[in-house]
């Protein structure tokens, strides 16, 4: 285990046990008596709590079903159980990652797991669903759409854009409203790629030199080089920018976090101005999310005005990101083909469609049907 991986783990344990803690059902003593034990016992956690005694397996199983949002299912009723469903499954694969098939509605299948955090047994039980499938003659694609890698700081790109005096925001009701209209100079943010719209063609090069600047930026495109990466599309910017491999770009344009407008802290993917990654989160600083969810949602069933302000402005909670080409190929997306012959070597994003179009329309190279 690597020690990236293994702090990754630690990290993902303490979250689980603020949310046994969150539940009722840990103290933070009970929770750092565990942690400790962990190197001895080599016990997950939830796994840990339940051998000492401290919760049962049903409370382990409803809080991991509730901190992973994944249904928990009780299977003490042989009623519960589509028994054609369940022979999908081969016994020994079953006993051996504690796993059974309950229920299919329409083309999905249910899935019951004993560890919803094993990776072995998802990966075995894809392993046989695409055996089965290729004995019906299927061709099979595995695709990953982005290239995950870890980033360790954010650049706020709108902020420099502003304390430069080239983004404009007005005020409305208390807080900070960016002005497109007024801004000189302004970035829509997009993960590890930032677009920045200029207004005036003779101030490019200033702004260009600010962006280039800025800490946690690898570099800025404009022009010939726009086109080169083939992102000279009528609706992009004139410059873009390209955050470094462990960095990213929020689309942050207030000063203080007082005056940041009412949707920063909900999830809104229409007015914000490029994407927001820590809508992943809900906010550390709120002591009982799911009373104050509840709570909101209870004041919109009652017709009352309501904003789920859950999000969180901390911009450190992001630890991956995408959207540059990866510095190792390995660490990009990946296409995987059932086809021998469909792939050869690494591909071009702009491939893909016409990759997928051939499995589907039986012109895979290498096929006779």
């Amino acid at each position: 285990m690597t020690s990236a991986t293994a702090t990754t783990e630690r990290t993902t344990e303490r979250l689980i046990g603020q949310a046994f803690k969150e539940l009722g059902l840990l103290t933070e003593a009970q929770i750092q008596q565990a942690l400790d034990a962990q190197p001895k016992h080599k016990l997950r956690l939830g796994e840990l709590a339940v051998s000492l005694g401290m919760m049962s397996e049903t409370d382990l199983a409803r809080a991991l079903g509730e901190f992973f949002n994944v249904p928990h299912a009780e299977l003490t009723d042989s009623d519960d159980l589509d028994l054609q469903v369940v022979e999908l499954l081969p016994e020994a694969l079953a006993r051996r990652y504690g796993v059974i098939l309950t229920k299919k509605e329409g083309e999905a299948v249910t899935l019951a797991m004993a560890d919803p955090l094993d990776v072995r047994a998802i990966d075995a039980i894809c392993g046989r669903l695409i055996e089965r499938l290729r004995a019906r003659g299927r061709r099979i694609i595995v695709l990953s759409e982005y290239g995950l890698t870890k980033v360790t700081r954010p650049v706020h790109i709108n902020r420099a854009l502003r304390e430069a005096g080239w983004l404009a925001v007005r005020e409305e009701l208390g807080t900070d409203a960016l002005d497109t209209g007024a801004s000189q100079a302004f970035a829509v943010a997009d993960h590890q790629i930032a677009h920045i719209y200029v207004r005036n063609a003779g101030r490019i090069g200033e702004v260009k030199a600010l962006v280039e600047r800025l800490p946690g930026v690898d570099g800025v495109l404009e022009g010939a080089g726009i086109a080169a990466h083939g992102l000279n599309h009528e609706r992009s910017g004139e410059l873009i920018a390209i955050a470094a491999s462990d960095a990213w770009f929020t689309y942050y344009y207030w000063l203080d976090d007082s005056r940041a407008p009412d949707f920063a802290r909900t999830v809104d993917i229409h007015r914000k101005p490029g994407y927001d990654p820590a809508e992943l989160f809900l906010d550390p600083a709120i002591p009982r999310p799911k009373l104050k969810i509840g709570y909101t949602l209870a004041k919109k069933a009652l017709g009352f005005r309501y904003l789920l302000e859950v999000i969180p402005l901390d911009a450190s909670l992001v630890r991956g990101s995408h959207g540059r080409n990866t510095d190792r190929p390995e660490d990009g997306p990946v296409f995987i083909s059932s086809e021998t012959d469909a792939v050869r070597g690494l591909m071009e994003p702009t491939a893909v469609r016409d990759a997928m179009l051939e499995h589907l329309f039986d012109q895979v190279p290498g096929t006779t049907r």
